[in-house]
């Protein structure tokens, strides 16, 4: 049996560096508005730029 799993990209930039991650812990927190829980190990590079930039994008592969 195979299980198909989307993956995550979580990407923000800060002082003109660009961060990303690939995340698995992604999930819808609520419909209206439009919000996402994204967690983010503290340790990431990318934990510290999206603290500083205050903003994240999150992109969703998904297997073919």
């Amino acid at each position: 049996m195979s299980r198909t799993v989307a993956v995550n990209i979580i990407t923000s930039a800060t002082s003109g560096h660009r961060y990303g991650m690939t995340a698995t812990a992604v999930c819808s927190a609520t419909a209206d508005p439009p919000t996402v829980l994204a967690c983010i190990n503290k340790l990431a590079t990318t934990h510290g730029a999206v603290g500083k930039s205050k903003a994240f994008c999150v992109n969703v592969l998904r297997a073919e």
